[in-house]
């Protein structure tokens, strides 16, 4: 049997709530298909992110390597803006804090899929039209 697999899915994750902590770990610890490059959450600092990470009240603690160490990323004809990015597990994932989530540069780091995980969907058809390349799965609470 061949263990050629297929190329990574890039994924970014708006929101970081519990679903989004979660989802981060399953793509974490699976080393097959999927890389989150990317979490935009406007409410909580880069620090904040690496607590909830570190200490999550129900997956309990993180047992990987995670560096406790913000990186902040330059502006440059490369990059859109200024943004931080975070060290987990031997993979680098960049870090906004955009309100609007047609603001995002998902383009911009090659995401194929944005996984939807604040609830709120007003802004997905403007984010949808700069994007047309990316598929959003809406992951917003149930309740």
């Amino acid at each position: 049997m061949s263990k050629d697999w297929p190329k990574r899915v890039r994924l970014g994750i708006n929101g970081f709530g519990h679903v989004a902590r979660t989802l981060l770990r399953c793509a974490l610890e699976d080393s097959r298909g999927l890389e989150v490059v990317a979490i935009n959450e406007p409410s909580l600092t880069p620090e904040q992110m690496i607590y909830l990470i570190k200490y999550d009240s129900i997956l309990g603690p993180f047992k990987g390597y995670l560096n406790e160490r913000v990186h902040v990323n330059r502006a440059s004809e490369n990059a859109p803006s200024e943004f931080c990015s975070l060290e987990i597990a031997g993979r680098m994932i960049a870090v906004f804090q955009y309100e609007q989530s047609d603001q995002i540069p998902w383009n911009w780091l090659n995401v194929e899929y944005v996984l939807e995980t604040t609830g709120d969907c007003r802004h997905l058809a403007e984010a949808t039209v700069s994007c047309r390349s990316i598929c959003f799965i809406n992951m917003g609470s149930l309740g």
